[in-house]
């Protein structure tokens, strides 16, 4: 489509071009001159033709020169222009200035009476004509030179359109990773803790018989447990019935692998006629009262106690057979 129409606008300038060189009186080959302007005005529309046949009747051979040199700079300078321009409102542009040339012919020229006077209005039209010539071709130099840069303007709009939103799909890239990789830290920490309450748990199977006998006064529930308070020998009493609370062992030092922490342990599981304890003793070794050197013979059994506490405390909370 724009090759046709591009030849259709060429052909009805080159057409004029033509009409000026070859076809008035004096011309160097008028049959030459006619068969092309017969070429040249068939591709013209009716619009065009019209205003070809106007100038037929306005000039004469005297102006074909001129006018076919102004004309033929005017066809080369819109062959360059209308690759960057639109089609439609060039035409329309184009119609418009041709009548203007046609107003300049009818106003500007006089009936000639003499070779002298029809030189002189011949040279004044050629003036005339080429200025206006001249001034058409400027603004449409700066038509063109306007759409032009529209055009580059909406280019870089689009431009810039594209790139925000293609900055756009990479913050929510970005986004989307560092989602997943809080998730995937989140899952693999939980996988991590499972691992390792799995490994907690198959311990403690392990040593489940030992557990049972050796740690009975404190995995049996009961009503009392050690009262808060490093070195305390005081009891609690707790409405509800439960194991002893591994925490609470921990803060009165009875699981320290000290003479102090073997007779803090010692007295409160051992101690059910003193401690108030009345959870059973299983293997654990009875507190026969005094300090740990009248019990001498039962400390390696506390330490054994305190050893599978520390060692399996948490997972014996975990299987609920500790208070946390």
């Amino acid at each position: 489509m724009l090759q046709r129409r591009t030849y259709g606008l060429l052909a009805a300038v080159l057409a004029v071009a033509l009409f000026f060189a070859f076809s008035y009186r004096g011309a160097p080959s008028l049959s030459d001159g006619m068969t092309s302007y017969t070429a040249g005005t068939t591709q013209l529309s009716g619009s065009w033709k019209e205003r070809v046949e106007r100038l037929d009747t306005r000039l004469d051979s005297t102006d074909a020169g001129p006018l076919s040199e102004a004309w033929q700079e005017v066809s080369q300078s819109l062959a360059t222009e209308l690759p960057e321009a639109d089609l439609d409102q060039l035409e329309s542009t184009w119609l418009t200035r041709f009548d203007k040339v046609i107003t300049t012919l009818e106003r500007d020229q006089s009936p000639p009476s003499s070779a002298t006077s029809r030189k002189q209005d011949a040279s004044q039209l050629d003036l005339a004509l080429k200025r206006e010539l001249e001034r058409l071709n400027s603004e449409t130099a700066a038509d063109t030179s306007a759409a032009t840069t529209e055009a580059k303007q909406a280019v870089r709009r689009d431009r810039a359109v594209e790139l925000r939103k293609a900055t756009l799909a990479v913050h929510d890239a970005q986004d989307q990773v560092e989602r997943l990789k809080v998730q995937i830290e989140r899952e693999g920490r939980s996988n991590r803790l499972a691992s390792q309450k799995a490994q907690r748990a198959a311990a403690l199977a392990k040593v489940m018989p030992e557990v049972r006998s050796l740690l009975a006064p404190f995995i049996t529930p009961g009503y009392v447990q050690p009262a808060r308070g490093r070195g305390s020998y005081n009891l609690e009493t707790t409405t509800e019935k439960k194991p002893v609370s591994l925490e609470r062992l921990k803060l009165v030092g009875a699981l320290d692998d000290t003479s102090k922490g073997h007779f803090y342990l010692l007295r409160f599981g051992g101690g059910r006629n003193t401690s108030g304890n009345r959870r059973p003793l299983g293997s654990f070794p009875n507190y026969l009262g005094g300090d740990i050197s009248v019990n001498v013979q039962s400390v390696p059994r506390v330490k054994r106690a305190q050893a599978l506490l520390r060692e399996h405390g948490e997972a014996l909370v975990e299987a609920q057979l500790l208070s946390p």
